[in-house]
């Protein structure tokens, strides 16, 4: 995490730039259940991590530009759900994809 509010990761291959929950997910969980403190000085908590999750939701939604397609085919929901899985829970989730792989159709 940079501390300015951005899940990026910082110098990661090409390949694995799609894969940011993926890897920051368990470490996120981490941060927010020691109270890490980021380098603008804000404290990592679950209300801060719901709020980085609206951002970046609502930059994807103007990127894409069509709120109906954006709710159907984007599934923000979903994704907040299992984001707010693997960081938030009480239960440790090695891996985003575990719980994203329940959800889908049979």
């Amino acid at each position: 995490m940079c501390g300015e509010g951005d899940w990026r990761v910082s110098d990661a291959p090409a390949d694995m730039q799609n894969r940011r929950v993926e890897i920051t997910g368990p470490t996120d969980r981490n941060w927010v259940h020691h109270g890490a403190e980021l380098d603008d000085g804000r404290t990592v908590t679950a209300d801060l991590v719901r709020e980085l999750e609206t951002e970046e939701l609502e930059k994807i939604r103007a990127e894409i530009g069509d709120d109906e397609w954006f709710e159907r085919e984007g599934r923000p929901d979903l994704s907040r759900e299992l984001v707010e899985r693997v960081a938030l829970s009480e239960e440790f989730e090695e891996f985003l994809t575990l719980p994203a792989l329940e959800r889908l159709p049979d």
